[in-house]
């Protein structure tokens, strides 16, 4: 007796297996491109703080900020992304992994400067006047032009 096997397909099949395919081949497609800038220049706030984001540092199309982290290398690791001083640092960019730092995916230099303008604390006494009838006793004074005092 000869058996044959066969297998029904249904137009709901079809579309189900179409969906799915369109699914993938729509998620395979898509590329994710990510690198650092070389050197970033930044300006520290009046704080003397600066914090970098992906828009500053990462270049490429495709990704996800909220899949990597940035980390500075300033001598304080536990603050991230934030510049606490005026000077070049090292910054990389990590994957997230669940809040830690995962594998190192790029590095660059950024630049960070300090242009706030110096307050100048006015900590000068002013003198007493100097009235001019005191002038003529001060430049006929001998003592006031010796150079044996010190």
């Amino acid at each position: 007796m000869r058996k044959t096997n066969y297998l029904e397909v249904r137009p709901t099949n079809l579309l189900w297996l179409f969906v799915g395919m369109l699914l993938f081949v729509s998620q395979s497609t898509i590329a994710q491109t990510i690198g650092c800038e070389d050197r970033v220049n930044v300006t520290l706030g009046s704080n003397c703080t600066f914090e970098l984001t992906m828009d500053q540092v990462a270049a490429g199309s495709g990704f996800s900020a909220d899949n990597f982290l940035i980390v500075v290398n300033d001598g304080n690791a536990n603050n991230g992304p934030t510049i606490d001083c005026a000077g070049t640092y090292t910054y990389g960019i990590f994957e997230n992994d669940q809040g830690d730092e995962g594998d190192l995916i790029c590095w660059g230099e950024v630049l960070a400067e300090d242009k706030t303008a110096p307050v100048v604390e006015d900590h000068y006494e002013k003198p007493d006047d100097i009235e001019c009838v005191y002038i003529d006793d001060l430049v006929n004074n001998p003592n006031s032009t010796d150079d044996t005092h010190p």
